[in-house]
């Protein structure tokens, strides 16, 4: 039975390596059962920040993450989000 993610409430973000198009991989986890990787290639020339995205719909351990409806200015604790401090691999 597959289960369908929309709440986050804890990403964790395992690891970071150089992928082979000289991008940024970042694996991560989220609410400790959905795993995925995303790539930073690209910066935003409006808000100079990294412009990121990951693939919806993906089926990862029985888990889907799906697009909310509408989108939220709610901030996650910073206590659920938690880093991997091994540096880039």
């Amino acid at each position: 039975m597959t289960r369908v993610y929309s709440d986050i409430e804890k990403v964790e973000f395992t690891k970071f390596s150089v992928g082979p198009m000289k991008d940024l991989v970042v694996n991560f986890k989220i609410n400790d059962v959905y795993s995925d990787d995303t790539s930073l290639s690209t910066i935003s020339a409006e808000t100079g920040k990294w412009l990121y995205s990951f693939n919806f719909m993906n089926n990862r351990n029985e888990y889907v993450l799906e697009r909310k409806e509408k989108s939220t200015d709610k901030k996650m604790a910073e206590e659920n989000i938690i880093y991997n401090n091994k540096g880039v691999e």
